[in-house]
């Protein structure tokens, strides 16, 4: 039994090496062919545009029960920015995300503000991105673009956007005047 276990622990490992270098290569070569988003790249007098969804329960870690759920979720954004990058015909840059804060986000930068918005509902539309997208513009507040605020542009009727929504707990909101 011995013997036989030996054979079948080698067969597994070659198998790893062979799963590892096939990895390796889809990661390495793969990689090579740049999107047009990433082909574009950051130009100078872009502006960002910030594509988001809310995030549940104010996007804190979610609990074991919830765990499966959030992963779900967390797959549909994730494909959501891997089509906003295949989609954007080099119209704007896309620089990645980040999550938590209770939403998560995907930034953007274009010369080219309206058309990147128009293309992001289009996509919304189609079913290519996940539902329930808000939009943000950045408005810069000196000439280096390094302050700025958002300004809600997406759904109409939107008053308020940000890339983080933190809910306050009450007795906290009450110490602050809230």
């Amino acid at each position: 039994m011995d013997a036989r276990w030996t054979r079948w622990q080698a067969r597994r490992m070659r198998a790893l090496k062979i799963n590892a270098l096939t990895l390796s290569a889809i990661l390495v070569f793969g990689g090579c062919a740049q999107s047009a988003s990433q082909a574009r790249g950051l130009k100078p007098g872009d502006i960002q545009v910030v594509a988001q969804w809310l995030l549940p329960s104010g996007g804190s870690s979610p609990g074991p029960v919830d765990a499966v759920k959030s992963a779900a979720m967390m797959q549909r954004y994730f494909k959501a920015e891997r089509a906003i990058e295949k989609e954007s015909g080099g119209a704007y840059f896309e620089d990645g995300n980040d999550v938590g804060g209770g939403a998560f986000n995907v930034y953007l930068y274009t010369d080219k503000v309206d058309a990147t918005v128009a293309q992001l509902i289009a996509l919304e539309h189609q079913g290519k991105i996940a539902a329930g997208l808000r939009i943000g513009v950045a408005q810069y507040t000196d000439a280096q673009r390094k302050d700025w605020t958002y300004k809600a542009y997406y759904p109409a009727g939107l008053t308020r956007f940000d890339i983080t929504y933190l809910q306050v707990p009450p007795s906290a909101a009450a110490k602050q005047g809230r």
